[in-house]
């Protein structure tokens, strides 16, 4: 890995704006072969580039209301040019209050795993090795490559960057000057989502068909016997460079609605007592998703955290 960044700021308008802008450089390159050059989780070693550049204002329209945009356009070689923008307002309704809403969308890049991946999936399947020996005297000398079929776990360099649009309000207090709260509550859609690895889901690897120079009746018989031999894996059955293999990927599929509370406060019983407790509930609603796919949360729907700690001149404990 290998990464620049420069950045800059500025204050104008007599210290009512701020500007923070700057640009980003980074290098992946990744290489999964072992000692005797045998690539273990990729077909080939990779290498990727991202650049970046991204920008935030801030501006104070009367002491107590001051908005804040931003924006960063990414550009890389692992996927299309992505923009994210931005944008708050905070009010203050004096120096302990404070009410802000934001808008905001972002993204997240699939790992090397889901775009480059290529190791085997399972035992390669051998139950069809009686079919091709029936069908010798039709093959003439030769072969259909059914006697051994390998399961593959590919990626699927298509895929798409996974989207997040998020709407969220908030409020922070100091309360006597011993209890500080912040409250938040957010909604967001979450799209794009890269799914397990499934058969039949990247259209990079199209359905197996036989080979032209069997007979209609006898191509008919045999993908017959491969769609009852191998279930709802008969999807993932295709061609590679002439072997029939069953072949799991990835793919986008998925919208996903979710929204969530947060609340923390930290209080100060004394100058060296503070208790501290945080909540946080989570829903999610899943609008579409692939039909051999599953959506779960990484999340629970109640989280919660309770503490006290105690810090005197030479130790400390909680």
């Amino acid at each position: 890995n290998l990464h620049a960044e420069i950045q800059g700021n500025t204050g104008f308008a007599g210290g009512k704006g701020f500007l923070v802008a700057g640009v980003a450089y980074h290098q992946q390159e990744v290489d999964t072969s072992n000692d005797a050059g045998f690539h273990t989780l990729m077909a080939e070693a990779k290498d990727a580039d991202q650049q970046a550049a991204f920008g935030q204002l801030e501006y104070s329209f009367t002491p107590r209301l001051k908005g804040v945009v931003a924006a960063r356009v990414d550009d890389s070689s692992l996927h299309d040019t992505q923009v994210s923008p931005k944008g708050s307002l905070v009010f203050s309704a004096n120096p302990n209050h404070t009410f802000r809403v934001t808008y905001n969308e972002a993204f997240q890049v699939p790992n090397y795993s889901e775009f480059f991946l290529r190791v085997p999936a399972g035992a390669p399947i051998t139950a069809f090795a009686p079919l091709e020996a029936a069908l010798a005297p039709v093959l003439g000398g030769r072969t259909l490559g059914l006697r051994s079929i390998p399961i593959l776990a590919l990626g699927n360099s298509a895929l798409e960057v996974e989207e997040i649009r998020s709407y969220e309000v908030g409020y922070n207090g100091i309360f006597g000057s011993k209890l500080f709260l912040t409250i938040d509550y957010y909604q967001s859609e979450i799209e794009n989502f890269v799914t397990d690895l499934l058969p039949g889901v990247n259209p990079a690897f199209r359905g197996y068909t036989p080979p032209a120079f069997l007979p209609a009746p006898v191509a008919a018989q045999v993908l017959g016997t491969l769609r009852a031999g191998l279930g709802p894996n008969f999807v993932g059955l295709t061609d590679l460079n002439g072997q029939p293999s069953l072949v799991l990927s990835y793919a986008n599929s998925g919208v996903v609605d979710t929204e969530g509370v947060d609340v923390a406060f930290n209080y100060y019983a004394t100058n060296r007592f503070v208790v501290d407790f945080s909540y946080s509930w989570f829903d999610f609603e899943v609008k579409q998703q692939n039909e051999r796919d599953q959506l779960l949360p990484n999340a629970p729907e109640n989280k919660y955290s309770a503490g006290v700690s105690y810090n005197a001149d030479r130790w400390s404990g909680s």
